[in-house]
């Protein structure tokens, strides 16, 4: 289970939840605020926490120089990465205004933001906020859908990956970044702590543009991202595939009791 109940909900997601949950023999669930909302549709059927396994089939990271051209991007420059689906909730809103805070200070410089996916919101909404900040010229969108073999690119390019979620359950994004060893900047909704761990794998803040400015900040330090770096190999068994294969094991083995 990614998700019991949607980030956007309608009036019939609870009653279409409880009648697919009545149909199920047994759960895992791949954070444990999914847990705790699947508690609301049933508590006696068999489930386990198992995380998101790393997504590892996208190779090794590439050299930064290379990602850069073939992105047409100038390699010079440090870029921080939100990548995935704009949907309202994922808050990148309120990175934009983090961004114009960081600028306003002077830490931009050499620096710029990367939105890469599919707007499921109305992308104009978002250009005309950054036309607002003036930072047309330091945040760049790729308004499209990233296919596996452009994955790599924008991972072994980026300094950071930030998650400025305004609510979370948990993200697959984070096992991309952990299989490429990019830190992260999330906020502390949902499982993103569960994943994020802070200080280890990147720095948790809260949802709005002045607490995400202070940890993109930090991370973007170069002794403090080597560090960060350098933990990851630490933190990669956690989210091992036979960790889940085993767990999906276990899990029959209860539905059959």
């Amino acid at each position: 289970m990614d998700n019991i109940v949607p980030h956007e909900r309608k009036w019939f997601d609870a009653p279409l939840t409880r009648y697919f949950v009545r149909s199920m023999d047994g759960f895992i669930y791949m954070s444990e605020q999914v847990g705790r909302e699947l508690a609301e549709f049933t508590t006696t059927k068999p489930r386990l926490y198992s995380p998101h396994p790393i997504f590892d089939h996208f190779g090794e990271p590439l050299p930064r120089a290379e990602a850069a051209a073939r992105l047409s991007l100038d390699a010079g420059t440090e870029y921080a990465l939100f990548f995935g689906l704009v949907r309202a909730y994922k808050g990148v809103d309120i990175l934009l205004d983090a961004w114009a805070a960081m600028k306003r200070e002077g830490k931009t410089a050499n620096r710029k933001l990367i939105v890469a996916g599919e707007f499921y919101d109305d992308v104009e909404r978002y250009r005309t906020q950054i036309a607002a900040l003036c930072l047309s010229g330091d945040v760049i969108i790729h308004d499209r859908f990233i296919h596996d073999d452009t994955i790599p690119l924008y991972f072994s390019l980026a300094s950071l990956l930030v998650l400025p979620y305004r609510t979370a359950t948990q993200s697959g994004v984070t096992q991309i970044a952990l299989h490429f060893d990019v830190p992260m900047v999330a906020t502390r909704v949902g499982g993103l702590p569960e994943i994020v761990r802070d200080g280890v794998t990147g720095y948790l803040c809260d949802p709005n543009p002045v607490s995400i400015a202070d940890a993109i900040g930090r991370t973007l330090d170069p002794a403090v991202a080597a560090t960060l770096r350098a933990n990851f190999a630490k933190e990669k068994p956690r989210y091992g595939w036979p960790a889940a294969a085993d767990a999906l094991e276990r899990l029959y083995t209860m539905t059959l009791q």
